[in-house]
């Protein structure tokens, strides 16, 4: 959390601005300009620190997130992730609550014996379900959309761009107009990842 500060108050001293993550969606879509210092801030699987240690901070800024949930996981209590209750909270404050599968299974993957019909028809009522249980808890559910692990293949991906959402991958990179709207690249910030020095050239990267 401590360098998670760091993060935003470098982020706030050098001009950036934080946008909604459907804003930047739906420049990309229509081809409208997206700022050079626009960034979007994504956290996945919806751990419940995003509710006592990210919340609490981006709120007092006025900055918006967007949180990728497994509702099977927020229903089951599977793991330290945030309730429903929580993710309302959050989503009444400005945070967008998505979709980042029902079960987060290796989605791409297929069972022993599954023909290709098979897997499409499973995974996307696993989507499908998903997207539902979202609207249901939280009253709206947007057409966007993490890959588990940021995995994916060209089957996947057409299955998401079928639904009509915006699919998100974990390889690096900064969004930008003509990019697939199924495998959009996003930067990790945490971790091993997080150092400032390269959070910085991060933020700084623009398409070529």
């Amino acid at each position: 959390p401590e360098l998670f500060v760091r993060h935003l108050d470098y982020l706030a001293a050098n001009g950036f601005i934080v946008l909604p993550l459907a804003t930047i969606v739906d420049s990309l879509r229509s081809g409208g300009r997206i700022p050079d210092r626009a960034v979007v801030f994504t956290f996945d699987d919806g751990y419940s620190s995003v509710y006592t240690a990210a919340f609490p901070l981006l709120r007092e800024r006025g900055w918006p997130f967007t949180v990728f949930v497994c509702p099977e996981a927020v229903d089951r209590r599977r793991g330290p992730v945030v309730t429903w209750d929580q993710l309302r909270e959050m989503s009444a404050a400005g945070a967008t609550v998505a979709n980042h599968s029902n079960s987060h299974g290796h989605l791409q993957r297929r069972r022993s014996g599954e023909s290709d019909a098979v897997w499409r028809e499973r995974v996307a009522a696993e989507l499908v379900a998903a997207q539902s249980r979202i609207r249901q808890e939280i009253g709206e559910a947007r057409g966007l959309f993490a890959y588990p692990y940021g995995e994916y293949d060209p089957i996947l991906q057409d299955l998401v761009r079928e639904l009509g959402w915006a699919g998100f991958g974990q390889h690096s990179g900064p969004a930008s107009v003509g990019q697939d709207l199924t495998e959009l690249p996003r930067f990790p910030m945490a971790g091993s990842f997080a150092a400032l020095e390269t959070f910085a050239v991060k933020v700084a990267s623009l398409p070529l």
